[in-house]
């Protein structure tokens, strides 16, 4: 049973957010990151995150929600192409 840790751990608050939501990630290692926010339809609205290059750590990106409509969206965290 393999019980280490993630290589990329993801949170968002406030949630339900309104005016702008807060996403924590931590890398286990280097990485390429890529963070991005897709609506219920599961188009690509917005990427906070493009192919950025990070060390191991904790990290902290804040988006502004002003331009997005009410409703659920879904954010994936891309870490070199996983």
């Amino acid at each position: 049973m393999n019980l280490s840790a993630p290589e990329a751990f993801m949170t968002s608050f406030p949630n339900p957010a309104f005016d702008r939501t807060t996403f924590k990630y931590r890398l286990a290692s280097d990485a390429h990151v890529t963070l991005k926010v897709f609506d219920k339809n599961g188009t690509l609205v917005a990427i906070p995150v493009k192919n950025e290059f990070k060390r191991a750590g904790m990290y902290e990106v804040i988006l502004p929600l002003g331009k997005f409509r009410n409703g659920t969206y879904y954010v994936t965290l891309d870490n070199n192409g996983r």
